[in-house]
C-alpha cells in the first residue's frame, strides 16, 4: 500500500497479504512498546533480591538472639559460681561461717523429719546422691522425686528443709502433674567441707 494512494470511502479494497504482515508488525511494535517487559523483569528480580536478603538477615539475626540467651545463661551460671567461691573462700577464712559448711552425717534424716512435718510422708529413705569435688570443698547433691496429692506439702517441705539446714538450697525442681498428684523430681545441694 502507497501513502499517495488515496482510497474513497466507498472504495475498500481488500488488503494484500504484504499489507496485512506490515500491520500486524506494526501492531506487535506498538504493543511492546506499550509494555516495557523489561521494567516488570527488573522489579521481579529486585523484589527476589529483597527477599534473599530479608531471609538472610532473618537467619543471622535468630542465630544471634540465640548465641545471646546461650551467653547470658553461661554467665549466670559463672557468676553463681563465683558468688559460691567466695561465700567458701570467706568461710576459710572466717571461724563464723564454721558452721555453714560442717559436714552433716544426718542429712537424710532430718530431711526425712522435715517431710513428715510438712506432710510429705512419702520421702524415699534413700535418695539419689551425688558428690561433686570442688578445691578444699564439696559439693553434695541429694535428687528426691516424690509422688503426693499437695502440691503445697511438697513445696512446704522444701521450704522447711532449706530453711532449717546450714547453706541447703534448691539446685534443680520439676513438677508434672498426674491425674490425681503431683510428680515432684528435686535436687537438693550444699556445699560442705571435704572431711
Amino acid at each position: 500500500m502507497n501513502a499517495s494512494e488515496t482510497i474513497s470511502p466507498g472504495e475498500r479494497q481488500p488488503l494484500s497479504k504484504d499489507d496485512r504482515y506490515e500491520l500486524a508488525a506494526l501492531a506487535q511494535n506498538q504493543q511492546r512498546l506499550n509494555s516495557p517487559r523489561h521494567l516488570i523483569m527488573l522489579g521481579i528480580v529486585l523484589v527476589a533480591i529483597a527477599l534473599v536478603v530479608l531471609l538472610i538477615s532473618w537467619r543471622s539475626k535468630a542465630g544471634a538472639l540465640k548465641d545471646n540467651a546461650d551467653l547470658a545463661f553461661k554467665l549466670k551460671n559463672i557468676s553463681t559460681l563465683i558468688t559460691d567461691i567466695r561465700v567458701l573462700e570467706a568461710a576459710q577464712q572466717d571461724n563464723q561461717q564454721d558452721d555453714l559448711f560442717k559436714p552433716i552425717p544426718d542429712l537424710r534424716s532430718r530431711l526425712k523429719g522435715y517431710g513428715t512435718q510438712s506432710g510429705v510422708p512419702s520421702l524415699p529413705s534413700v535418695p539419689a546422691q551425688a558428690i561433686q569435688p570442688m578445691g578444699d570443698a564439696q559439693l553434695i547433691s541429694y535428687t528426691y522425686t516424690v509422688i503426693d496429692p499437695s502440691i503445697e506439702n511438697m513445696l512446704d517441705w522444701i521450704t522447711l528443709s532449706t530453711e532449717q539446714v546450714p547453706g541447703l538450697f534448691v539446685n534443680e525442681l520439676e513438677l508434672k502433674p498426674g491425674k490425681q498428684d503431683w510428680t515432684m523430681t528435686v535436687k537438693l545441694s550444699r556445699y560442705q567441707r571435704k572431711e
